[in-house]
């Protein structure tokens, strides 16, 4: 099990994020989405975006599956989900 400080981490980088950042998660929410279904849902383009997703998948505030070619975005962090509801 991952240690309080861990886990904090990401909720104190949550009271940080960009506006973009900020929509991507709200998007995601308790969803798994592919890049593409983020970028449909919200208009951003593909390399801003994925700027995006690396610097919180670094942060711990995602994760990704990949099933085919496809990758899905999840939010990792209960304490980070809990927030946006």
């Amino acid at each position: 099990m991952r240690s309080l400080k861990n886990q904090i981490k990401p909720v104190e980088f949550y009271f940080n994020l960009t506006n973009k950042e900020a929509k991507i998660l709200e998007t995601i929410n308790d969803d798994q989405l592919t890049i593409n279904d983020i970028m449909n849902r919200i208009g951003y383009s593909y390399s801003s975006l994925m700027g995006h997703i690396r610097e919180l998948k670094s942060e711990g505030i995602l994760s990704s599956v990949k099933s085919g070619r496809h990758y899905y975005y999840s939010i990792s962090n209960p304490l980070v989900s809990a927030l946006l509801t």
